[in-house]
C-alpha cells in the first residue's frame, strides 16, 4: 500500500506546471492546460486510491487514470487515453444517437443529449464498474467516423462497432437542415453465458446471444434568431433471433425572451431491441413542457409526462402506463434570496383498471452571497428536511477556501456530508479537499462513515 501511494504522488509531481508555458511560447496562441489529482477513499475496512492526469491542448488531449484497492483487482490498474481531431481512444463514453437508441424514452425535453453529435468521448471517471474502452477514427471528422468499443459485464465482454455519417455545416442548406446516419453492428455474448450464474438473479440480461444491428437516421434544424429547434430520429433494429423493430423520436423546442415551450414524443415496436439486445416494455411516451419567465427573478412552469406500456401476457382490459403532472415556481429576492416550489402528482395505471395515485410537494429557501451560501429544502409528504451550506473566502490574498456541509434528516435516520477545500497558488491552482460522510439509521447502532481525501493542481486558464 505504501508503494502505491508513493507511485501516485510521484506521478502527480511528474507533470511540470511550466510545460504549459513552454508550449504556449513555441506555439504562439496555442496553450496546453494540465490537471492532476490523487484521491484516497476509506469506507469501513475498504481503502481505495486513485489518480488522474489530464493534458488539454488545442489539437489533442491526454488522459491517464490509475486505481488500486479494489477487492476484485490486484495491484494498480492503469488506463490511458488520447483524444484528437482524427483519432480518440482509451476509456470512452457514448454520445448522441448511440446514447439515444440505447435508452429509448430515457431523456427529457431539457436534456443535453439532443444537441450532441454522435460518437465517442474520453471518459475521465475514475471508478466505473461497466467502463467502456475503445476508439473512434475520423478520416473526415465532420463527415465520416468509424468506432469500436467494448463494455464488460462481469467477466463477459460485449463488442460494439459502427459507422457514423454526418451532413456538415459547410455543405449547402446546412443553416436550415443537418443530419446524421448511424450504422451499428454489435457482437453479443454467446447465449450460454447468460444462464451460467449462481444466485437469485443473473449478472446478464436474459436474451439470446446473437449479433445485433441498428440503422438510425437523424434530422434536425435550428432556425437562427427564431429560437426554434426541431429534431427527428428514426431507427431500425435487427437480429437473427427476433423480428426487426423500429423506434421514432420527435422533439420540438422553442425558447423566446419570456417563454419556453417543449414537446417530445416517441413510439417503438414491440420487437425493438437496444444496443445490448434487450427489449423494454415501454410502448410510447409524450412529454410537454411550458415555462414563463417575464423577469429574471420570477418563473413558473408546468410539465406533463404520459407513458404507455405494451399489453402483457395475458393481456388485461386496460393498458398499463404512468402519468405525471408537475408545477414549479421560482422567485428571487434582491438577487441573493431564492424560493423554489414544486408540486407533483403521479398516476400509475394497471391492466386490471386499478389506479395508484401519489402526491408530493417540495419547497426550498436559499441564500447566496459573496461569502455564504445556504439552502433549506423540505419534502412536504415524507417530511424529509435537508440543510446545506457553503462558506468561501480568501486568506492573505493567497489561499482560497471552501467549506460545504449537507445535513439530511428523515424518518429512517440522519446523514451528514461535509467537505473542506483549500486552494493556493498564483499561476497554478493547488488544492486539498477533505470530504467526510456519515449515516445513522433508526434501530441500528452502527454508523456508516466514509472519508475522501483529494490532492491535486491545475493550470489556470
Amino acid at each position: 500500500m505504501v508503494v502505491t501511494v508513493i507511485t501516485f504522488v510521484a506521478l502527480l509531481l511528474a507533470l511540470p506546471p511550466c510545460f504549459s508555458e513552454e508550449v504556449a511560447r513555441e506555439g504562439g496562441d496555442r496553450k496546453l492546460s494540465s490537471r492532476a489529482e490523487v484521491k484516497y477513499i476509506k469506507y469501513g475496512s475498504l481503502n481505495l486510491f486513485s489518480t488522474r492526469l489530464v493534458l488539454k491542448g488545442d489539437l489533442f488531449s491526454l488522459l491517464l487514470i490509475g486505481s488500486a484497492g479494489d477487492q476484485e483487482a490486484e495491484g494498480v490498474e492503469w488506463i490511458a487515453g488520447i483524444s484528437s481531431l482524427f483519432f480518440s481512444g482509451g476509456p470512452v463514453s457514448t454520445r448522441g444517437m448511440l446514447r439515444e437508441i440505447e435508452s429509448p424514452f430515457g431523456y427529457s425535453v431539457s436534456s443535453d443529449l439532443w444537441n450532441e453529435c454522435s460518437g465517442l468521448n474520453l471518459d475521465g471517471s475514475v471508478t466505473n464498474k461497466y467502463r467502456k474502452s475503445g476508439f473512434i477514427i475520423s478520416p473526415l471528422p465532420d463527415i465520416f467516423s468509424l468506432y469500436l468499443y467494448r463494455k464488460t459485464y462481469s467477466d463477459f465482454p460485449v463488442s460494439y462497432s459502427g459507422m457514423i455519417f454526418r451532413y456538415p455545416e459547410r455543405f449547402p442548406l446546412s443553416n436550415v437542415l443537418t443530419g446524421e446516419l448511424l450504422v451499428t453492428y454489435n457482437i453479443l455474448v454467446p447465449e450460454k453465458h447468460y444462464f451460467d450464474y449462481d444466485g437469485w438473479y443473473p449478472d446478464l440480461p436474459m436474451i439470446a446471444g446473437d449479433d445485433v444491428s441498428h440503422l438510425a437516421l437523424l434530422l434536425k434544424t435550428a432556425l437562427a434568431g427564431k429560437g426554434l429547434f426541431l429534431r427527428f430520429m428514426s431507427c431500425i433494429s435487427g437480429s437473427g433471433t427476433i423480428e426487426p423493430g423500429w423506434l421514432i423520436h420527435a422533439l420540438l423546442r422553442y425558447m423566446g425572451e419570456t417563454l419556453e415551450i417543449g414537446m417530445f414524443s416517441g413510439i417503438k415496436s414491440n420487437y425493438y431491441i437496444d444496443l445490448e439486445g434487450k427489449s423494454s416494455t415501454e410502448w410510447m411516451k409524450l412529454e410537454l413542457v411550458l415555462r414563463y419567465f417575464p423577469v429574471e427573478s420570477f418563473s413558473i412552469g408546468c410539465d406533463y409526462v404520459r407513458g404507455l406500456k405494451f399489453p402483457g401476457y395475458p393481456a388485461g382490459d386496460f393498458l398499463e402506463g404512468k402519468e405525471k403532472v408537475s408545477i414549479s415556481n421560482k422567485v428571487e429576492i434582491l438577487k441573493v434570496i431564492r424560493v423554489d416550489f414544486l408540486v407533483e402528482k403521479v398516476f400509475d395505471y394497471y391492466a386490471d383498471g386499478g389506479i395508484k395515485e401519489d402526491n408530493s410537494f417540495d419547497i426550498s429557501l436559499g441564500y447566496e452571497g459573496d461569502i455564504l451560501k445556504a439552502k433549506m429544502e423540505v419534502d412536504g409528504i415524507s417530511g424529509k428536511l435537508e440543510l446545506s451550506s457553503s462558506l468561501r473566502g480568501d486568506m492573505f490574498k493567497l489561499f482560497h477556501y471552501t467549506w460545504k456541509s449537507n445535513l439530511a434528516l428523515e424518518e429512517q435516520g440522519l446523514s451528514l456530508d461535509s467537505s473542506f477545500t483549500l486552494k493556493w497558488g498564483i499561476k497554478y491552482d493547488f488544492h486539498i479537499t477533505i470530504d467526510f460522510d456519515s449515516e445513522s439509521f433508526a434501530g441500528f447502532d452502527a454508523l456508516s462513515k466514509a472519508l475522501r481525501l483529494e490532492v491535486g493542481w491545475q493550470t489556470k486558464e
